[in-house]
C-alpha cells in the first residue's frame, strides 16, 4: 500500500536511504537547507492515492496515468493536488512521476491531452476525476 500522506517521506526513508532523493538538483534553497540536516523535499505526494493499493493501481490500464510525485516544495511529507501546483509553480514547468514509473516535465494543456488524472478511476471502471 501506498503511505499516508502526512507521513510519505518518512515512510520511504526506509527505502531510498538517503533525504537527498527528495531534494531536487534545481531548487538551491533546499539543497542548502538538506545539507545542514534540515528535512526538506522539493516533492509532494499526491494525496488522493494516500493508503492505496499500487498493485490494485496497476491492474488498471487508466491508473497508471494517474500522478503520484510532483515537483512541488510543500516541505518534508506535503502532499497535495493539481490546486498546489496552481498555486506554487509556473504552469510551464511541471515535473510528475506517475503510477507506471515514468516521470516527464508537462503543463496543463498536455496533461489534459495526456489524460493524466489526480485521482485514480473507480473500481468499476467509472473513471476518477481528472483536473482537480
Amino acid at each position: 500500500k501506498l503511505p499516508t500522506a502526512d507521513k510519505w517521506c518518512d515512510v520511504i526513508m526506509r527505502e531510498v536511504g538517503s533525504p537527498m532523493v527528495f531534494v531536487s538538483p534545481l531548487d538551491q534553497d533546499a539543497v542548502a537547507q538538506s545539507r545542514t540536516g534540515e528535512k526538506v523535499s522539493s516533492y509532494a505526494f499526491n494525496s488522493a492515492l494516500a493508503g492505496k493499493s499500487l498493485h490494485e493501481l496497476d491492474r488498471h490500464h487508466n491508473s497508471r496515468q494517474t500522478i503520484l510525485v510532483f515537483e512541488c516544495n510543500l516541505g518534508w511529507n506535503g502532499s497535495g493536488g493539481l490546486k498546489d501546483l496552481h498555486k506554487n509553480v509556473p504552469p510551464d514547468q511541471w515535473n510528475v512521476a506517475l503510477v507506471d514509473g515514468s516521470s516527464q516535465l508537462t503543463n496543463p494543456n498536455q496533461m489534459q491531452r495526456s489524460q493524466m488524472r489526480w485521482s485514480p478511476p473507480e473500481r468499476r471502471g467509472t473513471g476518477g476525476e481528472d483536473g482537480n
